[in-house]
């Protein structure tokens, strides 16, 4: 009996430590993507959810959510012609992406959450390795 008890706990020590060293990497991941995209754009995760946070002019101009558990890794890409990095969705769900355009007031469902570097598309391909690591992080 004894020896079953020790082994629960060291079982619980393990996965608590396993649980904490990935929420520092998914911070630290969070931290480099923030610092890529300069501070009009700031992205966290909170609660299985990737929110990205559109800024302009110092306001609150567009807000994107997605449940990480419905975002391709794989997927993840850089397209030229629209300056952006998109994060598409899996193929079981259409929809994964609830974007609110605070200055039009609408809400809308997207397929893809894109994120444009217009101007600064030199952090492009640090931006989709550092998503790519962010998303499957936060799957595990």
């Amino acid at each position: 009996m004894r020896k079953l008890i020790i082994s629960v706990l060291t079982i619980f020590i393990f996965l608590g430590s396993y649980a904490h060293a990935q929420q520092a990497e998914i911070k630290e991941t969070t931290d480099k993507i923030n610092k890529l995209l300069g501070g009009n754009i700031i992205v966290r995760f909170k609660k299985e959810e990737l929110i990205v946070e559109v800024y302009k002019n110092g306001e609150l101009f567009r807000r994107d959510r997605a449940y990480v558990r419905y975002l391709n890794a794989d997927a993840t890409e850089y397209l030229p012609d629209e300056w952006s990095v998109v994060l598409r969705c899996t193929r079981k769900v259409d929809d994964c992406v609830d974007r609110r355009l605070y200055v039009h007031k609408k809400q809308q469902q997207y397929s893809r959450l894109t994120i444009l570097i217009k101007g600064n598309e030199g952090v492009k391909d640090e931006l989709v390795v550092n998503f790519k690591k962010l998303i499957k992080l936060c799957q595990e």
